[in-house]
């Protein structure tokens, strides 16, 4: 009866870990062999999770760069983020759950630091709105250490916005003709 008991537990508890809940439609399957899915996140969300596999990676690695596509209305999107390192040539762009990739790219700006990021992607597409942006999916949306201080820049069918992420004032919109 005991051994049974210990059986019953253990394939219960086999079952649980191989189950993924989905809560949202922007859910996408990877891959068909695989369970794991990607979920549309806020641009801060997934820092310390990189954070972790940059530190894999490269130990001195430091956050230079956040970037997505199509960014939604509620500021969510597929992120990737660039790591460099002083010992390394490449950087290493991280994506939550799905990997990492070296690749050539010269990141100029200074680091990035999860305590001056203030407003998140969720705020500066809301701060973009009042602004005037009217049209979605947000073509391309980066961060960016510039001019020493964290700077947003949202491409978007109607121009370029720039948004100081420490205190969200608007720095410039350039208008596309």
């Amino acid at each position: 009866m005991k051994k049974l008991f210990t059986i019953l537990i253990l394939l219960s508890l086999s079952n649980c870990s191989n189950q993924i809940v989905t809560t949202s439609q922007d859910n996408i399957e990877i891959s068909s062999k695989s369970n794991q899915k990607f979920f549309k996140d806020l641009a801060k969300y997934n820092i310390w999770k990189v954070e972790i596999t940059a530190r894999n990676w490269d130990m001195s690695a430091k956050l230079y760069k956040i970037s997505a596509r199509e960014i939604e209305r509620d500021g969510r999107a597929y992120w990737a983020y660039y790591f460099k390192s002083p010992f390394k040539r490449n950087v290493l762009m991280v994506i939550p759950d799905g990997g990492t990739f070296e690749i050539r790219e010269p990141l100029y700006n200074n680091e990035l630091l999860e305590r001056d990021i203030r407003i998140d992607s969720d705020r500066a597409v809301k701060l973009a709105e009042e602004k005037g942006l009217r049209f979605f999916p947000i073509l391309n949306m980066t961060l960016e250490n510039r001019a020493n201080y964290p700077e947003w820049e949202l491409e978007t069918k109607q121009g370029i916005y720039r948004i100081n992420a420490l205190d969200g004032s608007i720095k410039s919109m350039e208008d596309k003709k």
